[in-house]
């Protein structure tokens, strides 16, 4: 029996280390070829300074949650501030998120269906790029799945015990980044549905969500209390900000924006959607296996209600959930009679175009970033404090910025955070070397007085050099003795 037991793991984990070994190798093609991303090159700014020593909220602007700061702080302190080491770290996670979407998908479906998932998620055009940049994404997601896996386990096997760590699971995702408790809030839905369709085992489901919620609630709001006393300012950096995004729109304006999301989600992203749909309808009329997955897709909607900004990204929760879905449909023609060509052939068609946009990432290469870089070393010493437009610019030189220009963004400068005059007192005040400044971007020229910044630069700084990098104006300015 032991014997049999070993061989039926080893048959699954030969063809799940293969699947992995092939997603790895994709992603790790070039993985430092690419260095534009301003989101990433804040990020890699801010984990810099915190692994320095410097202290978020304190001594750096950053929206951020400090789990996704300090998780990257640690690795560059171990690794150094090196930029492959940072990505390696979010391609680990990728394949980690990769391995839950198997071991969930092997609950429901078959052990070749549950393969192609994780291909099938690894390959999505938005997980792949993810995987391949310093981003939160990548962090959350993976926790989200894990408490989607033991939450999975813990219906099937009716233990509490599953209940309690998927609640904790959840909420280590959600300090990576807030979107987390959607993984918890599809899951709360599954149990609602499942308290009314099965009368007869209502008060265990009520169990498992009473215990799954306090977990989760106590658990994070205790933290949120604990973060608040370390950190004064966390909650206006980090909830305010977010919360301040859109408060001057209307709720049907609100609404509007969401629903205009959520349609060009499906748009791009149409024949995955309706590929999960045939599993969808399954999973909401009744099927039980299917049925704790499906019902994380509603939770998109609470995007109509939401005022801030909304990007692709967002979405990205949805990948693994929907890979699996999709590979469940097709599983099923795949089983069908004479069907077998078609099942790959749908497959292909499917996967062929997402590999080919993610090629063209993998084949990205660019040079004008260390080409900048060179010439920000040359024109400053160590400890002269560099503003930039893009904070990878400052990650890569080794040179500092102001507090507040450690988070430079659309979102930031056209919501109002801050002003010119706020960057113009800290240029006085801290005797900024160079002041960087993208003419033909949406960052700094967002700034609510970016017509009085600009003047001010211009007349105290002389305009050394512009740089074009990938559609980037750059205009490097530097004090005037």
């Amino acid at each position: 029996m032991i014997e049999q037991s070993r061989v039926h793991w080893v048959n699954i984990f030969i063809p799940v280390m293969i699947v992995l070994v092939i997603i790895a190798l994709f992603l790790i093609r070039n993985l430092d070829g690419w260095l534009v991303n301003d989101d990433e090159g804040t990020f890699l700014y801010q984990v810099w300074r915190i692994s320095e020593g410097g202290i978020p909220y304190q001594d750096i602007f950053t929206s951020r949650w400090p789990l996704f700061l300090y998780t990257g702080a640690l690795w560059m302190r171990v690794f150094g501030p090196v930029v492959l080491s940072m990505r390696a770290l979010t391609v680990a996670f990728t394949l980690g998120t990769a391995i839950l979407v198997f071991l969930v998908a092997r609950e429901i479906t078959s052990l070749p269906a549950a393969l192609m998932s994780m291909l099938v998620f690894a390959f999505n055009p938005q997980v792949f790029y993810y995987a391949r940049f310093f981003q939160p994404e990548p962090f959350y997601v993976f926790w989200g799945m894990l408490g989607v896996w033991l939450f999975v386990l813990g219906c099937r096997r009716g233990q509490v015990g599953y209940f309690l760590a998927a609640g904790a699971a959840f909420v280590v995702a959600t300090l990576y980044k807030l979107l987390g408790i959607l993984f918890l809030g599809g899951c709360g839905l599954s149990l609602i549905v499942l308290w009314l369709r099965t009368p007869d085992q209502r008060k265990s489901l009520f169990q498992w969500a009473l215990v799954m919620a306090v977990v989760y609630f106590g658990l994070l709001s205790t933290t949120v209390v604990v973060l608040t006393r370390i950190f004064p300012s966390f909650y206006d950096c980090v909830i305010g900000v977010n919360l301040a995004q859109g408060s001057d729109l209307t709720r049907g304006a609100i609404a509007i924006k969401g629903m205009i999301f959520l349609i060009r989600y499906f748009v791009e992203f149409s024949p995955f959607l309706l590929l999960a749909l045939p599993a969808l309808w399954r999973g909401w009329r009744g099927d039980k296996g299917l049925s704790l997955l499906v019902w994380i897709l509603p939770t998109a909607l609470s995007f109509m209600i939401l005022g801030r900004t909304l990007f692709g990204r967002l979405l990205i929760y949805l990948v693994p959930s929907l890979s699996i879905l999709v590979m469940v449909t097709l599983e099923s023609i795949r089983e069908m009679k004479d069907k077998g060509f078609l099942y790959f052939v749908i497959l292909f068609a499917l996967i062929s175009p997402w590999a080919m946009e993610d090629l063209s990432l993998v084949l990205q290469q660019e040079s004008d970033t260390l080409a900048m870089v060179e010439q920000i070393e040359s024109l400053t010493d160590e400890t002269d404090l560099v503003l930039s437009d893009y904070q990878e610019l400052n990650f890569y030189a080794q040179r500092q910025s102001t507090y507040w220009g450690s988070e430079i963004s659309y979102v930031i400068t056209n919501g109002g955070v801050y002003r010119g005059s706020d960057l113009i007192a800290e240029i006085e005040s801290l005797d900024v070397m160079l002041v960087i400044i993208d003419v033909n971007g949406n960052h700094m020229t967002q700034l609510q007085d970016y017509e009085q910044f600009f003047s001010y630069v211009s007349s105290h700084f002389e305009l050394v050099d512009t740089y074009q990098r990938v559609g980037q104006v750059l205009e490097m300015y530097q004090r005037i003795p």
